[in-house]
């Protein structure tokens, strides 16, 4: 989703280091990083106006919800999942399964 310049106030990237959730201020480098490149496949929305970065609040909430909804649990590897059928083999068969 875009931003929505007519709804959402925007805020210059470089002023907007304690708007995201948490007591710590996050880095205006890691903003930009955020908004370059990324983080778990997401990157933050931004507008550009009159060669100045602009995000929003609404904007980085949507960035935040959608690093916690990207956050799968970690594959595991064939010798994990042997290691773990051969234990629920054990134990169902102490329990007569």
């Amino acid at each position: 989703m875009a931003i929505d310049t007519e709804i959402e106030a925007l805020i210059p990237l470089k002023d907007c280091t304690d708007c995201f959730p948490g007591r710590k201020k996050v880095h205006k480098a890691t903003i930009y990083r955020w908004a370059d490149r990324g983080a778990n496949g997401v990157r933050l929305e931004t507008t550009k106006v009159a060669g100045q970065r602009y995000t929003s609040r609404q904007a980085i909430s949507r960035w935040v919800a959608a690093q916690n909804k990207s956050e799968q649990p970690a594959a595991i590897s064939p010798a994990q999942r042997q290691r773990q059928s051969e234990a629920a083999r054990v134990v169902l068969a102490q329990h007569g399964i």
